[in-house]
């Protein structure tokens, strides 16, 4: 159960850096592709 909840918050973590990265980058002038979860420049 620990090691579930744990995997879990690793998820949610890496989930809010690719979100926070997505809007750092959407201010500069770039070009990005988002497709099946990964980052394409």
């Amino acid at each position: 159960m620990e090691n579930n909840a744990s995997s879990e918050l690793r998820y949610r973590i890496y989930q809010w850096g690719v979100k926070k990265l997505i809007e750092l980058l959407d201010e500069k002038p770039m070009h990005i592709v988002k497709a099946h979860g990964r980052i394409i420049l």
